[in-house]
């Protein structure tokens, strides 16, 4: 073939592409806009939380079951329970409503704070104040499991410490 004939012929080919590439074009990223999404946000904003450090293993209402027991007792992991946010929110929750140990208006029933796992504050300052309540100021992560029930089926919402310091205030006793 002579050039003359592969020039015409990419030419020709271009020319009937063009119109194809125009009409789907290649996906491009798209521009950030500034604003990250509303998990990522409410993972990334400070918040401040009263609760009641237990072991994992012990919190009320969090048994795991007697195959995975002895797992979970040398995980070592605690948790925050009866909360209350001091600071940002509390990621939005779709537990089960729990009977009120004192009725709550005409219903008796109340929605259970949440409970987390605390991450980043060392084993041994967690465990210096087991069964006391502390105040931890931090951020959220994996808020995507608030609306998950309180048992070992499923994985907590993280708090993610930076500070603790107790603070007065009473806390349930270890089942």
């Amino acid at each position: 073939m002579s050039p003359r004939v592969l020039a015409y012929g990419l030419a020709c080919s271009v020319t009937l592409a063009t119109p194809l590439l125009a009409q789907n074009p290649p996906p491009t990223a798209q521009a950030p806009t500034g604003q990250p999404s509303a998990a990522l946000q409410a993972a990334a904003t400070l918040v401040k939380v009263e609760g009641c450090v237990f072991k994992e293993v012990d919190a009320p209402g969090r048994r795991p079951p007697d195959e995975v027991r002895s797992r979970v007792e040398t995980d070592d992991d605690y948790v925050l329970t009866n909360t209350k946010m001091i600071e940002g929110s509390a990621p939005p929750s779709n537990a089960a409503p729990q009977a009120a140990a004192t009725p709550t208006g005409t219903s008796g029933i109340t929605t259970a704070p949440p409970m987390f796992k605390v991450k980043d504050i060392s084993k041994g300052k967690l465990k210096d104040e087991l069964g006391h309540r502390v105040q931890i100021e931090g951020t959220l992560q994996h808020v995507e499991r608030a609306g998950n029930p309180v048992s070992f089926a499923f994985d907590l919402v993280e708090l993610r410490g930076t500070t603790m310091k107790r603070i007065e205030g009473e806390c349930p006793k270890k089942d």
